[in-house]
C-alpha cells in the first residue's frame, strides 16, 4: 500500500486531483468572496486553501527531500490538520443538511460532499509522511484556532446551508479543533505505544 502512495505518477495523479479541487473550490466560495472584506480573505475559503496546502505537501512528498524546519514543514502540518478537520465538518454539516427533510441538496453539495471524504482520506494516508518537529505542528494548530475565531467570532464562516445550524457547526467545528489537537499529538509520537514497548524489550535483550 505504501509503495503505491509513494509512487510518483500515483503522487502527480493526486496532484492534479488537488488543483482541480482547488480551483473548483475558489469558484465555489466566489461568490462569498465578493461579499466579503478584503482582510477575511485568507481566513474564509477553507476547502479550497486546504487542498491547496495539500497539494503542495504531495509535491514536496514526491520530491523525496529530507524535511526541515520552515514554512513548508509548516504548511504540511496545515495540510493534514485542515484536511481531517474540514473533511469532517463539511460532511458532517451538508449531511446534516441533505438528511433535513425537505432539503433540495443539488449535484454540487453532493460534489463537495465526495471531495472532502477524498481529503479526508487523503490526510488519514498520508499522516506518517509529515515531519516529526513539534513547532510546525503547534503552527498549524494556531492556524486552526485563528480560523475557529475569525470564522464563528468575526463572521467569516462558510455559508451554511441552513440558517438553524450555525450552533451546530460552530461547536463542531470548535470540537474538531480539539480532536485534530490530540490526533496532532498522537502523530508527533511516531510509533504507538504498543509497538514502542515491543522495540524497547528487544533492545534490551
Amino acid at each position: 500500500m505504501m509503495a503505491l502512495l509513494l509512487c510518483r505518477d500515483f503522487l502527480a495523479a493526486l496532484i492534479a486531483f488537488n488543483a482541480v479541487g482547488t480551483i473548483w473550490g475558489f469558484f465555489w466560495y466566489a461568490d462569498q468572496l465578493s461579499r466579503t472584506d478584503w482582510y477575511f480573505w485568507l481566513l474564509t475559503p477553507d476547502f479550497p486553501l486546504t487542498t491547496f496546502c495539500f497539494m503542495l505537501f504531495l509535491w514536496w512528498v514526491r520530491e523525496g527531500k529530507p524535511w526541515k524546519a520552515g514554512w513548508k514543514t509548516a504548511v504540511a502540518w496545515i495540510a493534514v490538520l485542515a484536511a481531517f478537520k474540514y473533511g469532517f465538518w463539511t460532511v458532517l454539516v451538508l449531511g446534516q443538511y441533505i438528511a433535513s427533510p425537505g432539503s433540495q441538496p443539488d449535484l454540487q453539495d453532493l460534489m463537495m460532499v465526495a471531495s472532502q471524504l477524498g481529503l479526508l482520506a487523503e490526510g488519514y494516508l498520508y499522516r506518517n509522511q509529515l515531519p516529526r518537529l513539534p513547532a510546525m505542528y503547534g503552527i498549524a494548530m494556531l492556524w486552526l484556532l485563528l480560523n475557529d475565531y475569525a470564522d464563528w467570532m468575526l463572521g467569516a464562516h462558510t455559508r451554511l446551508p441552513l440558517s438553524t445550524e450555525f450552533a451546530f457547526a460552530m461547536w463542531l467545528s470548535m470540537g474538531l479543533t480539539v480532536a485534530a489537537y490530540f490526533w496532532g499529538r498522537s502523530l508527533l509520537g511516531g510509533l504507538q505505544p504498543q509497538l514502542r514497548t515491543v522495540i524497547d524489550k528487544k533492545k534490551k535483550k
